[in-house]
C-alpha cells in the first residue's frame, strides 16, 4: 500500500479522523455545496463519511476501508460513476501519482470539482513531510484539471488554525508521529468554534479551497 495513504489510515483508526482538523475541513465543503446547490456528489476520500451524512446525494469513495458503508477506489487507476460534483478534502496530497487520479475524477466529474488541499506558501512541517507528498498552489490545481475553471478560490487557516496545527504537529511528535488522539474529538464543537475566527483572513493559512467548474459550462 502507498506508505502515505496507510499512514493516514493508522491516523484515522486512532481517532484523528473525526477529530478537529477534518470536521472544520468538512463544514467549509459543506457550505460550498450548499452555495452551489449541488444535489449529486462523489466525495472521493470520505473517511468515515462526515461530509455524506450532512448533506444528501451523495456517494462515498475511499482509498482505505474505513466503513463498511463506504466503497473503495484506486483512483489513480480507476474511475468511478458519474456526479453533477466530486469533492476532494485533502486528497490530492497523499497521493503518489496525482496527474493520472486527476484524469480520472475529471472523467467523474459532469459539472463541478471542490478542492481543499495543503497551501504551497504554507510553511512545510514535519507532520506534512511525513503524510503527505506535495502541497498546491491554484494555479497547480488548474494545471491537474485543464477541462476546468477555477471560479472561486481563498486560502484558509490563519490564525486559529495554525496554530492547532502547530500543537497537532508537536503532539504527534510525542506520541509516535499519529497525530491527535481520539479523545481530542470530545472537543471538536468547541475548538470548530474557534476556528470561524479564521473566516476573517482569507488570504493566510495553510489550507487552499479551490471550486472549479467544467470549461463547457462556463458562461
Amino acid at each position: 500500500m502507498n506508505p502515505v495513504i496507510n499512514d493516514w489510515k493508522r491516523i484515522y483508526e486512532s481517532g484523528y479522523g473525526v477529530g478537529p482538523s477534518s470536521y472544520i475541513k468538512t463544514k467549509i465543503l459543506a457550505g460550498l455545496l450548499r452555495k452551489y446547490k449541488i444535489t449529486n456528489y462523489a466525495d472521493i476520500g470520505c473517511g468515515k463519511g462526515l461530509l455524506l451524512s450532512w448533506i444528501g446525494g451523495g456517494q462515498g469513495y475511499d482509498i482505505v476501508k474505513l466503513s463498511p458503508t463506504v466503497r473503495i477506489l484506486d483512483i489513480q487507476k480507476n474511475r468511478g460513476a458519474h456526479h453533477q460534483a466530486v469533492v476532494l478534502n485533502a486528497l490530492l496530497e497523499v497521493l503518489q501519482d496525482d496527474i493520472s487520479a486527476a484524469r480520472n475524477i475529471s472523467h467523474m466529474a459532469e459539472q463541478y470539482l471542490f478542492v481543499i488541499t495543503q497551501w504551497s506558501g504554507a510553511s512545510r512541517s514535519l507532520f506534512d513531510t511525513k503524510h503527505a507528498y506535495r502541497k498546491y498552489s491554484k494555479e497547480d490545481i488548474q494545471k491537474l484539471f485543464p477541462d476546468f475553471s477555477i471560479i472561486e478560490s481563498f486560502v484558509w487557516g490563519f490564525p486559529v488554525y495554525s496554530l492547532y496545527y502547530w500543537l497537532l504537529e508537536l503532539f504527534s511528535s510525542k506520541n509516535g508521529g499519529l497525530g491527535a488522539s481520539g479523545t481530542l474529538n470530545i472537543l471538536t464543537p468547541v475548538i470548530a468554534v474557534f476556528f470561524t475566527l479564521d473566516n476573517l483572513f482569507k488570504t493566510r493559512g495553510r489550507l487552499l479551497v479551490v471550486v472549479l467548474r467544467r470549461k463547457s459550462l462556463s458562461p
